[in-house]
């Protein structure tokens, strides 16, 4: 014997596939906020460079300009 489908159509009444999609896009978004505030803790990464750079760069393009 087969087991009947259990195919829901969104006509139905007993149709929430809307209803839990919006939940989780709801809960998606609250996430990523989360986690945007999270990342805005202070840098460990200083805002100043630490003397000089080691070598200067001798050329600017790849190609010289005519």
């Amino acid at each position: 014997m087969r087991q009947k489908s259990q195919l829901v159509l969104p006509c139905d009444p007993d149709y929430t596939a809307h209803r839990e999609a919006q939940k989780r896009r709801q809960e998606t978004r609250e996430w990523l906020l989360q986690r945007e505030r999270a990342n805005l803790a202070p840098s460990i990464v200083p805002d100043v460079p630490e003397g000089q750079p080691k070598f200067e760069r001798r050329r600017r393009y790849s190609r010289s300009r005519h």
